[in-house]
């Protein structure tokens, strides 16, 4: 029986509204659909559907797979920040990219990325020593697709 160790659960008790419990899982039986789960000092055998877990949305800034797997623009890091900034974005496909950052006045300021851009996982680097300390939104633009995050730069 390969055990899971850390693996975590959490299950809702329909029979009682709004019932949560939460605890880790021990083993499971391969091929079935039978966990056994310990939870606060109780094992008990819990009957699962097992489904392969979706790729999260974002990783945190400075994580070993920052921007690798969320399709779209990443989370800029560091931010605040005072020199390099970091900005992690992926692509489905080939198409062109145009990464840009604007102040608040909507003057563009610095153009990181305007080219046709192969699918997969990306890094642009804006070098943040010229510019003021405020209150700034890189810009993401694909074919039919914009998306902004904030970045503060401080000095």
């Amino acid at each position: 029986m390969p055990s899971l160790p850390g693996v975590t659960y959490s299950v809702s008790d329909e029979s009682v509204a709004g019932t949560t419990s939460e605890g880790e899982v021990v083993g499971v039986s391969e091929g079935e659909t039978t966990v056994e789960v310990n939870y606060e000092g109780q094992i008990a055998e819990v009957n699962v559907v097992v489904l392969p877990s979706p790729p999260p949305v974002a990783n945190e800034p400075g994580s070993a797979e920052e921007g690798e797997r969320r399709l779209g623009l990443g989370t800029p890091y560091p931010n605040p920040a005072s020199r390099t900034v970091t900005v992690p974005f992926a692509l489905r496909k080939p198409q062109q990219v145009r990464l840009r950052v604007i102040d608040l006045l909507g003057r563009e300021v610095a153009v990181l990325v305007n080219r046709e851009t192969p699918a997969g996982s990306h890094t642009a680097r804006l070098d943040a020593n010229r510019l003021p300390s405020g209150l700034y939104l890189i810009v993401f633009e694909t074919a039919g697709t914009v998306e902004a995050r904030k970045l503060t730069i401080l000095r």
